[in-house]
């Protein structure tokens, strides 16, 4: 695969451009499907296609969660620290 920047985002990517685009490898890709954090790829003709809709959606979601969780943990943990 060519690492040259491409002009746009295409609208679906196989497992090796995803990897790439998320800076991931593709073993972690499959484990975030497999936790749902990914969506699931379209399977097509034996290729499994993802689209870039779908994966930035879920990205969100794990941003957004992820503050959550970091806002949670420090309601839960004020005030425990101080003297």
């Amino acid at each position: 695969m060519s690492k040259a920047p491409r002009a746009f985002m295409p609208a679906f990517m196989d497992a090796q451009t995803l990897a790439y685009t998320l800076s991931l490898s593709i073993g972690t890709i499959n484990a975030w499907v497999e936790r749902g954090w990914l969506p699931r790829p379209l399977e097509t003709g034996g290729k499994r296609l993802w689209s870039w809709r779908a994966v930035e959606a879920a990205m969100d979601k794990l941003c957004e969660d992820a503050d959550r969780e970091h806002d949670l943990e420090r309601i839960r943990t004020f005030g425990q620290n101080s003297s």
